[in-house]
Order: structure tokens, then sequence, then C-alpha cells
């Protein structure tokens, strides 16, 4: 295995994109649960527990700090988090951005925040017995969505 390249914070947030995701998600995926405990961390604005439990290649690409200055960024822009549904869930080797394959699972919610609703965006990377988070945004929700 080769050394994890190097990202910013913002490259984590926003290596994200799932448009083809599947449009009915399995009721119970072992990435969801753990997706779900990642998010109440962040809801509890927990953000250097988020970086602590989240995946190596998040470690290794961003510090503490700088993970929570981007995540306290995000949450003054949407305002408190009120509730989240599940929209989608898409399974692959290979994540845009991330130069080594893995066993990664894209989980998309439906999200109200208190200043928009939004759509919340995680990519989880399988870590021996784990799935834990390598990158995470919420973006604004469109009309036309």
């Amino acid at each position: 295995m080769g050394s994890p390249s190097k990202l910013s914070p913002w490259s984590l947030c926003l290596i994200l994109a799932c448009s083809s995701c599947s449009a009915s998600p399995p009721r119970h995926h072992p990435a969801d649960a753990a997706a779900r405990e990642w998010l109440a961390l962040l809801d509890a604005r927990r953000y250097g527990e988020t970086w602590t439990e989240g995946s190596e290649q998040l470690r290794l690409g961003v510090s503490q700090e700088g993970w929570a200055r981007a995540l306290k960024g995000v949450h003054a822009e949407s305002g408190a988090f009120e509730h989240r549904e599940l929209h989608a869930i898409r399974e692959m080797n290979r994540v845009r951005n991330l130069l080594e394959p893995g066993e990664f699972v894209i989980v998309q919610y439906e999200s109200q925040y208190q200043k928009l609703p939004g759509v919340e965006t995680l990519v989880l990377h399988h870590e021996g017995d784990d799935w834990r988070v390598s990158g995470y945004r919420v973006e604004p929700k469109m009309p036309w969505d």
C-alpha cells in the first residue's frame, strides 16, 4: 500500500460526488449506522471527535484544528441541525481525488438545518472491521432536486 496523498480540508470536504447513487437505499447497511454515529458527534458540535473517529485518510490529510475550523464554517452557514433522512447509498472501489483504491461507501441524507434544506454527503472507508468517515459536505438542496 502506498502512502496517502496530502489533501486540504476543502479537498476532503469536497471530494464527494454522487450523481448516480441508488434511488432505493438498502434498509440496513453498516456504513449508514457508522455515518449516523459520526453525524451525532457533528450534530453535538464535537468537531475534534469527528476527526478522531474519522478514517486514517482523513486524519493524515488534514489537522484536527483545520478539520474543526472547516466544520465550524459549515455549521455557521447552515445553522442548527433539525433532522435527516437517508436518501442514497452507493458502494464503490475508488473515489475521485483519492489515489488509492479501497472499499468505500457514499451515503447521502436529505437534511434540514435551521437556515437551509440540505443534502449531506459522506464518504466512508472500510478500515479493519469498521466504516470510518473520509469526507463530508453539506450543500443546499435546490428546489428542482
